[in-house]
């Protein structure tokens, strides 16, 4: 099996993968804090907690239907999702 010549040159490969790991890091940190602001500014308690069930605490649909309770399906509550995305999105796409 070959072996690195210098091992400075595998420190600095290392380093040049932690620093980019690190960048990613943030980016996803950032993304997360938008998503989160994203759902605490909606107005309707059930469609924030779907939102947040699924897209902060990453729970499968039927796991969200569960907690929401009140004869709610795996159908029902993804589709309350999906249309409030669309709505958004086309109330976002007419201001611009």
């Amino acid at each position: 099996m070959p072996r690195n010549s210098s091992p400075k040159n595998a420190v600095e490969e290392n380093v040049a993968k932690l620093v980019d790991l690190q960048e990613k890091l943030k980016a996803y940190r950032r993304e997360a804090e938008e998503i989160e602001q994203f759902i605490g500014s909606v107005d309707d308690y059930q469609i924030r907690l779907i939102l947040q069930l699924r897209y902060v605490d990453a729970k499968e649909w039927n796991e969200v239907a569960d907690f929401i309770g009140g004869n709610n399906t795996e159908s029902s509550v993804k589709k309350m999702c999906y249309r409030f995305l669309e709505k958004t999105e086309k109330e976002k796409s007419k201001k611009i």
